[in-house]
């Protein structure tokens, strides 16, 4: 959900736009919907999810694709002027997290990935030195492979803050999640990545309500 973005991004490629919210009104589901339709109509979109937290019903998460920064910073500009916007923006709460990501795997793959899990973590976190996080996090996703119950994954890494990093997986279940996190972590191998986490900004379970492609 476009709130707003930093002027200091200046990439042409794409931008994944990931807010992580709660909303205590019992229409919290059909407000986000209602967000969601706005956004499809403003230049440079490219596709959205909508989820709400696996176990916490007032908590919601958007990932919204633009085109480039150029897009996500109109969107941000639309979404403060918009009059309809404002029943969505005036019940939001907290926000957990809003940030921009660039994705360092494969665009294509994303939005079809959630829109087939059942369930989709979010793992948002700052590391240590990006010089080593990087290719131990290309590492950690591809030993998911294999897992039981994992379905496809992406990693991305902030388009402006270099040192945020963000992994959405998807999965059969919950309970393959949690075992496949418990497993990762008592692995040996990964101490390193594990290590380099200098803090854990977001990690929740989510079902995604709906998937607008491209």
């Amino acid at each position: 959900m476009a709130i707003t973005t930093s002027a200091s991004l200046a990439s042409a490629e794409p931008v994944v736009e990931v807010a992580v919210y709660t909303i205590s009104k019992s229409n919290g589901g059909e407000l986000q919907k209602m967000a969601h339709e706005g956004l499809r109509s403003m230049p440079g979109y490219k596709g959205s999810a909508r989820m709400t937290g696996a176990t916490d019903p007032h908590l919601y998460a958007d990932i919204v694709v633009w085109n480039d920064v150029a897009a996500a910073q109109n969107a941000a500009d639309l979404v403060s002027q918009s009059e309809g916007m404002k029943p969505f923006m005036n019940a939001i709460e907290s926000m957990k997290i809003f940030r921009h990501y660039r994705l360092t795997g494969n665009l294509q793959d994303l939005l079809p990935m959630l829109k087939g899990a059942p369930y989709v973590e979010l793992a948002a976190y700052k590391v240590k030195d990006v010089s080593k996080q990087g290719p131990l996090q290309l590492d950690l996703h591809s030993k998911l492979n294999g897992k039981s119950g994992y379905m496809k994954s992406s990693p991305l890494v902030g388009a402006s803050e270099s040192d945020e990093y963000l992994d959405i997986v998807g999965w059969e279940s919950t309970a393959h999640m949690e075992a496949a996190g418990e497993a990762m972590q008592s692995n040996p191998d990964n101490a390193e990545f594990f290590r380099g986490i200098a803090a854990m900004n977001l990690f929740s379970a989510f079902k995604p309500s709906a998937v607008t492609l491209p």
